[in-house]
């Protein structure tokens, strides 16, 4: 039913997350608080995940920095707070895929247990990249991205290839795999897309598009668009100071990582008007790093600055976390508590509820009330006076 609904009505969004989303409401009931609860206990698991690629590829403090950005920053609690936990779900398997990625390139041991190592590394990698695009198709460009470490010059000079399941050869064939994997979905979507999600051309300017995914992925949603273009300056400076300590081979990919999904997304808004700038949450494991490592190396050169900065971003999240809770301009809800709160009172038997945007948000929220929902118009071309009519 899930895979024919997302097909009849060209869905934008893969299928695990509506049947991970479906069993967990079976399990926990629709009340509002157990919804949220699977993104907030799935963003939980990107803490000590950032935390593993920070270490690894970088270093132990880095990767402590950017697991307390990522635990903090009003854009993952933002994110963590929504039912739709697609998100997570892609990042979490993008992360474990990026921890996987040097034990896939690299030959160590001897030759039968490195073969048996390998295969598990491989098959690991080509899973967590399956589930990632499942979970939503913008985890491509992260993929896409992992060719900048695999390909680019080790400390050593030397490029990462290898014979059969090592080095550049085992991660081109993990991506052909994980491509065979998704052709399947790919074969009976596209088509659905081309008619509709992708057959509504945009028009939004790259300098805004810009200042919405930098002032999200920085700032958070929280704040006055000026506000988030000085804070999204303010996080790039202190990322910059990362240069000075940052590994040639791991600016390569971190900048990859941020180039690639940036250029990516803008392109489909040429074919594609829905945008949000929380698409670029993608990128955000990179960011993180560039900022967690610009603090630890201005700590370490100048301690004063360093502490500074850090109670100043602190500061900025707070504030920021603040605006989420308490302004009703970012509410998550839309008011929509209050709206089925003032129905539930003020109805009438025979009231109906005329929508004029197929917004889910309305449907879950009058959910229990006796009230009959209809949307205006039913389709784009409709005429909503005839529509009444028939009402």
């Amino acid at each position: 039913e899930i895979l024919a609904r997302i097909i009849r009505e060209g869905d934008p969004q893969p299928p695990i997350h509506y049947w991970l989303l479906w069993g967990w409401a079976r399990l926990t009931g629709d009340a509002e608080f157990a919804m949220r609860a699977w993104s907030a206990l799935l963003s939980l698991a990107l803490v000590p995940l950032m935390y593993q690629v920070g270490r690894k590829l970088w270093r132990e403090e880095v990767g402590l920095l950017a697991a307390g950005l990522t635990a903090i920053h009003p854009q993952q609690i933002w994110l963590a707070q929504d039912v739709r936990n697609m998100y997570q779900l892609a990042l979490i398997a993008l992360l474990v895929a990026t921890l996987i990625l040097p034990k896939l390139i690299h030959h160590e041991g001897a030759k039968t247990r490195r073969s048996t190592k390998k295969i598990f590394y491989w098959l690991g990698y080509v899973a967590c990249g399956a589930f990632a695009t499942y979970s939503h198709y913008y985890a491509l460009f992260p993929l896409i991205a992992h060719g900048a470490y695999v390909f680019s010059p080790s400390p050593d000079g030397a490029l990462r290839q290898g014979r059969g399941l090592g080095g550049g050869a085992g991660w081109l064939a993990a991506g052909l795999a994980i491509a065979a994997l998704v052709a399947p979905w790919a074969v009976v979507i596209l088509p659905v897309y081309s008619r509709g999600q992708l057959a509504d051309p945009g028009s939004l300017p790259f300098t805004q598009y810009a200042a919405a995914v930098l002032g999200d992925l920085t700032a958070g949603p929280a704040f006055p668009e000026q506000t988030k273009l000085l804070i999204a300056a303010a996080f790039i400076l202190v990322s910059l100071i990362s240069l000075v300590s940052l590994p040639p081979r791991l600016l390569v990919y971190l900048s990859t990582c941020l180039l690639i999904p940036f250029l990516g997304i803008y392109a489909i808004t040429a074919t594609r008007s829905t945008f949000n700038s929380f698409y670029y949450v993608f990128a955000f494991p990179a960011a993180y790093l560039l900022a967690a490592g610009g603090l630890h190396t201005l700590y370490k050169k100048f301690p004063p600055l360093g502490a500074t900065a850090i109670v100043i971003g602190l500061t900025v999240f707070a504030v920021g976390l603040n605006n989420q809770y308490t302004n009703s301009q970012y509410s998550k809800t839309r008011g929509m508590r209050e709206v089925a709160a003032h129905l539930a009172e003020a109805a009438q038997p025979g009231d109906l509820y005329l929508a004029n945007f197929p917004d889910p948000v309305q449907v879950y929220y009058l959910r229990n009330l006796d009230l009959s929902y209809h949307m205006l118009p039913g389709e784009p071309n409709d005429h909503p006076d005839a529509e009444l009519s028939q009402l």
